[in-house]
């Protein structure tokens, strides 16, 4: 596969050895904030190189990064990078993956929660530790990434502001904020997509896919604080916490005040979604080890479906697992009309 991106062979790698760990792998995710300076815009601070990410069975949400370099100079400054990042957004481990690694870099490693691995070190461990067929799994991660890059370019020209908010933005957010922003974006989209359409296919089923993510991380802080009142919790949730929610309601208020509707019209501040997916939640919650398994099994279909890739088959899921993903689904198909 062409490409001028001189360490793609290292992320390839540290894919495969973040899916022999568990994890889910993302390659090449973005790192962006939102700043005012004369205007309000997107600025892209850094970037994970792979990032890693699974739920435990209590739907604990947990993340891992890989900082892949190629060369042998700069492996101590490249490493201290990888630290801040792992440091700032509250990773589980930083693997730092390089061509070959001076002493100096695993030294000070040694001391952090970073795990340092060169090329030969890591194409020994997934062949004798992970029992791989290396050149043929990495053919697989390159055959999933040509693929997924060739419909993310269709994406990007037909709905630049999915893309641009799945690209630049969804790694950056809160999961509740992600699941109001892409069902506002699956609504503003639904009149342009086709279920005729491959890439257009293609695209709503990255939509539940992140969506999917985003409600499953929410369930799992639900879970963690307020089980038994799982729907309550859920209320709360979705808003960002009382104190929002709070907010809201009273701003609605407001409004309906100001600009009194005829009886039973007036504007509520729940999301037309909120019943479904507060019941929804509630059955992840319930369910939360086969929940866990919703994204995996949602990936191996995207494999499956579009890079003719399979990985795992995905009847061999659990039935629960198949059942709360394909309810997501079918909230998804009523926001954007396919």
């Amino acid at each position: 596969m062409n490409s001028t991106d001189q360490d793609l062979r290292l992320k390839f790698l540290a894919s495969l050895f973040f899916r022999q760990l568990a994890y889910i792998p993302e390659i090449s995710v973005q790192i962006t904030a939102r700043t005012y300076q004369g205007t309000f815009a997107r600025e892209q601070l850094s970037d994970f190189d792979v990032l890693g990410f699974r739920f435990q069975g209590d739907l604990r949400f947990s993340r891992i990064a890989a900082e892949c370099r190629s060369g042998e100079r700069k492996a101590l400054e490249e490493m201290l990078k990888l630290q801040g990042v792992v440091s700032a957004f509250r990773l589980d481990r930083g693997y730092f993956i390089k061509s070959k690694i001076h002493r100096n870099a695993r030294e000070v490693a040694a001391g952090l929660p970073i795990t340092t691995l060169d090329e030969a070190e890591i194409r020994t461990l997934l062949t004798t530790g992970f029992g791989l067929d290396l050149p043929a799994a990495v053919k697989h991660e390159e055959r999933r990434f040509a693929a997924m890059e060739q419909l993310a370019t269709v994406v990007q020209r037909e709905f630049s502001r999915l893309h641009a908010y799945l690209r630049y933005e969804f790694w950056n957010l809160e999961a509740y904020r992600n699941i109001h922003n892409l069902f506002k974006l699956c609504a503003a989209s639904r009149s342009g997509l086709r279920d005729t359409d491959h890439d257009h296919r293609f695209l709503f089923c990255l939509i539940v896919y992140y969506l999917a993510i985003a409600i499953i991380e929410l369930a799992g802080g639900i879970l963690a604080n307020s089980y038994n009142e799982a729907a309550r919790g859920f209320a709360v949730g979705l808003f960002g916490g009382g104190r929002e929610r709070r907010e809201r309601e009273v701003l609605f208020d407001q409004v309906n005040k100001l600009l009194p509707n005829p009886e039973g019209t007036a504007l509520r501040f729940e999301p037309n979604f909120f019943d479904p997916l507060q019941e929804i939640t509630v059955r992840l919650i319930r369910s939360a080890n086969a929940a866990a398994s919703v994204p995996k099994f949602l990936t191996s279909v995207i494999d499956t479906a579009f890079s003719k890739v399979t990985t795992i088959d995905p009847a061999s899921y659990d039935t629960v697992t198949r059942k709360l993903a394909q309810d997501i689904c079918i909230l998804v198909l009523r926001e954007t009309g396919v």
